[in-house]
């Protein structure tokens, strides 16, 4: 059987959260930013809680570096602020989250660390430049290119789960 130590749980977890998050993967400086042990920390600190109300203070701390090396290395590493980075994932777990129809409004907002709805989406439209609902309604009428909920769904699995991974129990249609 093979065990990954918690430094490879922690690249691969951030890897496939970004994958899943849609974004850019050409951008070198994100793979090296997942490698260094400080700012990967963070990273894997933002992707798998979402909901925490990070500051730019906590995760410097987990990183254990001073707030202003902090800030500093990770503009350096990813071309934005830590803060501006979290709000960006934010934003791309709502937009997964909205996809499901029968998730009420104010549940994703607080899965994604929004004490309101409210709040959520004037974040949500200043982020994406519409709102939660504009972007649902507008979303049943694009299609997924082939692969993108592949993707998403081993973004979404837990460890123990990725290497017995069996595609037709994810996709039955498959």
């Amino acid at each position: 059987m093979f065990v990954l130590n918690l430094r490879s749980q922690t690249r691969l977890a951030a890897i496939r959260a970004h994958i899943a998050s849609g974004a850019d993967c050409r951008n070198p400086g994100w793979f090296r930013s997942i490698f260094d042990p400080q700012i990967g920390t963070a990273l894997k600190n933002i992707h798998e809680n979402v909901n925490h109300p990070w500051t730019v203070e906590s995760l410097a701390e987990a990183a254990s570096m001073s707030r202003s090396a902090f800030a500093a290395r990770f503009k350096e590493l990813l071309g934005q602020a830590p803060l501006e980075y979290g709000t960006e994932w934010r934003m791309q777990k709502a937009v997964r989250l909205l996809q499901q129809p029968e998730k009420m409004l104010f549940e994703i907002a607080r899965s994604v660390g929004y004490e309101s709805d409210a709040a959520f989406s004037k974040a949500f439209k200043r982020v994406l430049g519409v709102t939660p609902g504009e972007h649902r309604q507008n979303d049943t009428q694009r299609t997924q290119p082939a692969g993108a909920s592949f993707c998403c769904t081993l973004a979404m699995m837990p460890f123990s789960r990725l290497w017995f991974f069996s595609p037709t129990e994810y996709f039955p249609n498959a």
